[in-house]
């Protein structure tokens, strides 16, 4: 019972590159406060992240390397050669310049619709799991991240009509 269990996560996991990204908020949960969760949680407020770029930034040895990691790559997109380069580096300062200096922009920014929508379904995902692991104020706050993104959403669709 046991091997097919562990056969059949493995088999869901995959092991694609994609597998193993992170989101922003997945990098944000790893802080080591309460506070610089918030403070990680509005930088990435609707912004793209791309999960190759959490994939590398949530290796970063410091909540303020995480930060600076994804203030970087915000509204870039990287590819699996950019987690390849940047990913192995030790220092945080390393990691940083590699991502400054990889990936492309996206021309995705926070007031792009389609950003936000894609941003507010992996939300979600997020913290429909998090519900599920019984982690209620932590879902709570990603729902309530939800709210925020979505409310200028339809101030500005109220205004185009």
């Amino acid at each position: 019972m046991r091997t097919f269990l562990l056969a059949a996560v493995l088999a869901l996991l995959g092991f694609s590159n994609k597998a193993v990204a992170e989101t922003g908020t997945q990098v944000c949960q790893t802080m080591a406060s309460y506070a610089v969760y918030q403070q990680c949680m509005r930088l990435i407020e609707g912004q793209y992240v791309d999960p190759d770029a959490g994939h590398v930034c949530i290796r970063a040895q410091t909540d303020t390397g995480k930060i600076d990691c994804l203030r970087t790559s915000m509204n870039k997109e990287y590819d699996s050669e950019d987690v390849a380069v940047c990913a192995p580096l030790y220092e945080d300062s390393e990691r940083i310049s590699c991502m400054s200096r990889r990936g492309s922009r996206t021309g995705r920014g926070g007031n792009d619709h389609s950003v936000r929508l894609e941003s507010i379904r992996r939300l979600s995902v997020d913290g429909i799991r998090l519900m599920e692991m019984g982690n209620f104020q932590a879902a709570y706050q990603v729902f309530l991240r939800i709210n925020t993104l979505s409310a200028p959403m339809a101030t500005v669709e109220e205004q185009e009509e």
